[in-house]
């Protein structure tokens, strides 16, 4: 019954491990664990699953033994436990998801080449894990992992019988530690690696002849609120330590007092903190640093000064995910945060806001990044690739614009980038390429451009695009994205994978042959339609020019006496204004003969023949001016014909009279030629006004004693 219960559940494990990328496991010949089969130099057997009192003999006891013990319900550990394996072949432990809640003193005892050792997920106590310590005082130990166990602090003692041991791997991942106390780990001067990730460490308790040779310090996911303190009176507390990982704590600020004395640190994170300032010159100090990384800080991040990552020796920055907006504002990073770095050789600034920066910023941005090799911008709101890339950045070989805006590509626009492999342009708007947009180089060796996820266009303009991308694939990253690349238009061809397109160019070539032949004939449309525009918009101007020259071949000289007295222009919205006020006055008191349109055109004479014939045999005419005379085509007709009457015939024929203020817009430059030489009258409200104004016109349209002139009319 134990050995069908035990097959079930390794069978269940081995439908989880042989998803695991090429490693395929299979039940070990003592029907118990899982082996990894083909393992000629090594024997990995995976007891889990199960409720083992002891461990089943390995396939092969004289290769050396990887075992895991996984998800069983063991209780003890004890060396009676592993009577079955040579103490000699043991080199890895893992015991992770048991219920372990006691390790004797001589569990390990005799295991001379046990390398590895993972306690993770148990129920051990302090207590318990003290004895299982202690049993490793003999074993060659470089790695051991105590994660997941709840413990709050070690006693001093607790590390003391792995003192001996040198290049030792320490990981206490997801515990309790409240406190980081030197005074536990001053004793493993070997120890190399310190994995403190996902603790409650909130301070540093140090004394002050503490050193220790850690090179990797691992913080990451703690409660620190600020960075602590490795530099007491400029002694270095870890003066090996090459990797810092204070990543996703609470620290706002940086001192860089605090840590300018690690001369040996090359790589520095601290992304997802709450940072409040990066001031100039933040990591100057750091003589050695060639990997910062400070992403995932900008909901909080306010100020970031000129010079502020400068570096002799810096040649990588993560500055990535932090959606700062990059703008010339007082209150956003500055642009000139990146200088100061000489040696930078990879950008990440991924998912920031560019959108708001102009040509120019991006010069402030890039000029003195000349030996940059790697520079990722993607997701950064980019419509137009900036200039400033191949004009200070010839030393690219990757540059990554994915997830953008940008939909043009000018030809010959990286044409300089001699050094450019890696081109990443997925993700933005762009619809068709052209051979000469990339540099030859792209396409050589190990190169290549990642056009996909683009709404690309499956025409001819694409012709290239086509037909490059099926016969070398490779070249845009086809086998990365198998279904990135899909034509997007004409409609015939929407979600057809570029792959599958049909094109030629003999087809291509008909096709431009018909639109050369739609674009002649939407040229000549487009012109016709104009002129004819043109022709309607100066109908008036036109019409009185045809209308000069007709009259000027059939000049002649009238010597009659006048008609009329007055011949009056006006608009017809105005004549109640004629009727009521001047006719009365004029014809009525003063026995005048006045010329009106509605009542003296002679019917079924062309307009323009009775406004000549009477403009001409009229001796004086009044224009009453108003918004609507300004408006009107025909108004503005009749003023023409009337003005060019007056140049003729002398300026004292022409009297204005002004009903109201006009428009500026409705001032035509005809109407205003004659607003600024004539004198006018203008009308009013009030009775005296009015007086005044008729008394005025009178003297203007008198008759003269003796009426005898005779006039050459030419309109």
């Amino acid at each position: 019954m134990f050995l069908v219960k035990s097959s079930v559940a390794l069978m269940c494990v081995l439908g989880l491990l042989s998803v695991d990328g090429d490693v395929i496991w299979k039940l070990c010949s003592n029907r118990q664990c899982l082996c990894r089969p083909h393992s000629t130099h090594a024997v990995y057997m995976n007891c889990s699953g199960g409720n083992f009192t002891h461990i089943p003999t390995p396939p092969n006891k004289s290769l050396p033994l990887y075992l895991t013990l996984d998800q069983n319900i063991l209780t003890n550990v004890t060396g009676e436990m592993f009577h079955n394996i040579p103490k000699s072949s043991l080199r890895s432990l893992l015991v992770f998801n048991n219920i372990i809640s006691n390790v004797s003193a001589d569990a390990f005892h005799g295991f001379t080449k046990l390398y590895k050792v993972v306690f993770s997920n148990n129920r051990m106590s302090v207590s318990s894990l003290t004895s299982a310590v202690a049993s490793l005082k003999n074993c060659p130990l470089t790695s051991l992992t105590i994660s997941s166990a709840k413990v709050r602090f070690f006693r001093p003692d607790f590390f003391l019988p792995l003192a001996h041991l040198s290049n030792l791997s320490l990981s206490l991942v997801n515990n309790s530690l409240e406190v980081y106390q030197s005074r536990v780990f001053a004793p493993m001067k070997g120890l190399a690696y310190l994995n403190l990730r996902g603790n409650h460490i909130r301070r540093m308790n140090i004394t002050d002849n503490y050193t220790q040779n850690i090179r990797r310090l691992r913080l990451e996911g703690n409660r620190f609120d600020d960075f602590p303190n490795l530099c007491p009176n400029d002694k270095s507390y870890f003066p090996e330590l090459t990797q810092l990982d204070i990543r996703y704590n609470q620290i706002r600020y940086l001192n860089k007092s605090y840590f300018d004395c690690l001369d040996t640190l090359k790589i520095l994170r601290l992304d997802g903190n709450l940072i409040l300032w990066v001031q100039k010159d933040q990591f100057a100090g750091l003589k050695s640093l060639e990997r910062l990384s400070l992403a995932d800080v900008g909901c909080t991040i306010g100020k970031v000064e000129s010079g502020a990552f400068s570096s002799a020796t810096l040649k990588q920055i993560f500055f990535r995910n932090n959606h700062i907006e990059f703008s010339r504002s007082s209150k956003s990073p500055t642009l000139a945060m990146f200088d100061g770095c000489p040696s930078l050789e990879l950008l990440n600034v991924n998912y920031n806001v560019f959108s708001y920066l102009r040509e120019g910023d991006y010069d402030l941005l890039f000029r003195n990044l000349t030996n940059l090799k790697t520079l990722l911008m993607g997701g950064c709101g980019i419509n137009v690739i900036p200039k400033a890339i191949p004009k200070h950045l010839k030393n690219l070989t990757l540059l990554g614009l994915y997830h953008n805006e940008i939909s043009d590509l000018e030809p010959n626009f990286f044409s300089g980038m001699n050094n450019l492999r890696q081109l990443l342009l997925g993700n933005n708007e762009i619809t068709s390429v052209k051979r000469s947009t990339f540099p030859s180089n792209v396409f050589n060796g190990s190169g290549f451009v990642d056009l996909s996820k683009n709404p690309l266009s499956c025409g001819c303009e694409s012709l290239w695009l086509i037909e490059t991308f099926q016969r070398h694939p490779h070249l845009f990253r086809a086998e990365w994205h198998k279904e990135g690349y899909v034509c997007h238009s004409p409609k015939n061809l929407l979600d057809t994978q570029l792959r599958d397109v049909q094109i030629s160019e003999k087809k291509c070539l008909l096709s431009w042959s018909v639109l050369m032949i739609l674009l002649v004939g939407s040229s000549v449309l487009i012109t016709l339609l104009v002129i004819l525009s043109l022709l309607y918009y100066y109908r008036w101007s036109l019409i009185y020019l045809v209308f000069m020259i007709r009259h000027k071949e059939q000049e002649v000289v009238d010597r009659r006496q006048f008609l009329y007295d007055v011949f009056v222009a006006y608009s017809y919205d105005d004549l109640a204004w004629v009727k009521q006020h001047l006719m009365p006055v004029l014809e009525g008191s003063d026995g005048l003969k006045l010329c009106i349109h509605n009542r003296d055109f002679e019917v079924g004479r062309m307009i323009v023949d009775n406004i000549v014939h009477s403009v001409e045999n009229s001796r004086k005419v009044i224009i009453v001016l108003s918004n609507k005379f300004a408006k009107s085509g025909w108004c503005q007709f009749e003023l023409n014909l009337i003005q060019r009457h007056v140049i003729e015939c002398g300026q004292r024929l022409l009297v204005v009279v002004m009903l109201e203020d006009i428009d500026p817009c409705h001032v035509t430059k005809s109407l205003r030629a004659m607003l600024q030489t004539t004198t006018y009258l203008e009308w009013g409200e009030e009775s005296h006004t009015r007086q005044a104004f008729f008394n005025r016109l009178r003297l203007l349209v008198k008759r003269p004693l003796q009426s005898t002139s005779t006039r050459k009319m030419s309109v």
